[in-house]
């Protein structure tokens, strides 16, 4: 019986373990707070299909290779984002008609999604 008992402690042990070794992808979560701007985002993937955030609504993505790369101004920027965490950013109005985009906490962002009635979370893949 003490045998049995070991080797199911064992397994779940070694169960537990590869679990946690497995990799995940980065989760990065947006939302948009400004109501007369559509946020657009080109991303290097799929310059031609442009990822659009709408007032009101949280989009989760999931980067390939924990990295986003975005086309501005025909120029190429790179985020790189750890495996298994989680990011949390705002569209804001900026002074005087700028757009910013600002890094919150995951309470400061689903507080911010609570008071805006926001849609979502929208998967994209």
């Amino acid at each position: 019986m003490k045998t049995l008992v070991g080797i199911i402690a064992i397994l779940l042990l070694f169960g537990g373990y590869t679990k946690a070794q497995s990799s995940s992808t980065a989760r990065v979560n947006f939302l948009s707070t400004m109501h007369d701007v559509n946020v657009v985002l080109r991303t290097n993937l799929e310059q031609n299909k442009p990822i659009r955030i709408k007032f009101r609504t949280w989009v989760t993505m999931h980067p390939v290779n924990d990295s986003l790369s975005f086309v501005v101004n025909d120029k190429l920027y790179s985020l790189h984002f750890e495996p298994n965490k989680q990011y949390y950013f705002v569209f804001e109005k900026s002074h005087p008609s700028g757009v910013s985009v600002v890094e919150k906490t995951e309470r400061e962002f689903i507080i911010m999604a609570m008071l805006n009635s926001a849609k979502g979370p929208e998967e994209l893949n």
